[in-house]
C-alpha cells in the first residue's frame, strides 16, 4: 500500500473512531438516564476509577486522557455532591487522595456498565460472533500499535532538539541533554 493510500485510510479511522467515541458517550448518558444515576459520563468514569481504590487527581487526569483542569470541576462536583471526598495523603502532604463516601459506592454499584437497551449491545447484535472478535482483535491491535507508535513519537521529539544543540555549537550540553532524555 502506497503512503498516501495509508494517509487516507488512517483518515477513515479517525473519522471512524469520532463517530464511535460520540455514540459510546451517547450510550453511556443513555444508560446512566435510564438508571436514574444523575450524574454525567465523565462523573461516572470518575468514579468507576475510584472503584479501583484511591487515586490522586493527576493518576485520574492520565489514565482518562483527560486534562486537570477539566477533572477539577468534576471533582469538585462529585465532592459537592458527597459522592467522593478529598484527603491528604498521610505519606505525602503536598498529595490530595481522592476516593469514595458511602453515597458515591452506593450509586455506582446500582448502575450496570451496560445494559440489553444500550445502543453498543444492540450494534454488537446485529453482528456474527465472528464478526465481534475480528472486532475485538483488530481494535486492540490498533490501540497497542498507536500506543507504541506514540511512545515511539516522544521518544523521536527529542532529536530534533539535540540537533538543533549540535548545530548551535553546543556540543558537551547537548550529549549530557541526549543522555538525560534517554536518546543515544
Amino acid at each position: 500500500m502506497m503512503i498516501g493510500e495509508l494517509e487516507m485510510v488512517a483518515n477513515e479511522v479517525r473519522g471512524l473512531c469520532e463517530a464511535i467515541t460520540k455514540g459510546a458517550r451517547r450510550d453511556q448518558e443513555q444508560l446512566l438516564q435510564r438508571h436514574g444515576a444523575g450524574i454525567s459520563a465523565i462523573e461516572h468514569g470518575v468514579l468507576r476509577r475510584l472503584s479501583q481504590g484511591a487515586e490522586t487527581l493527576a493518576e485520574l487526569s492520565r489514565l482518562m486522557a483527560v486534562t486537570p483542569s477539566t477533572l477539577v470541576y468534576v471533582i469538585d462536583g462529585l465532592v459537592q455532591s458527597g459522592l467522593i471526598v478529598r484527603e491528604k495523603d498521610l505519606r505525602d502532604r503536598r498529595r490530595e487522595l481522592l476516593s469514595f463516601t458511602a453515597k458515591g459506592r452506593k450509586l455506582l454499584a446500582g448502575i450496570p456498565d451496560m445494559d440489553a437497551e444500550s445502543a453498543l449491545v444492540k450494534s454488537l447484535k446485529g453482528m456474527t460472533e465472528l464478526e465481534r472478535e475480528g472486532l475485538k482483535n483488530a481494535l486492540r491491535r490498533l490501540a497497542g500499535n498507536l500506543q507504541s507508535a506514540a511512545d515511539r513519537g516522544a521518544e523521536l521529539r527529542a532529536i530534533p532538539q539535540a540537533e538543533m544543540e549540535l548545530r548551535r555549537g553546543k556540543v558537551a550540553r547537548t550529549s549530557i541533554n541526549m543522555k538525560r532524555r534517554g536518546v543515544s
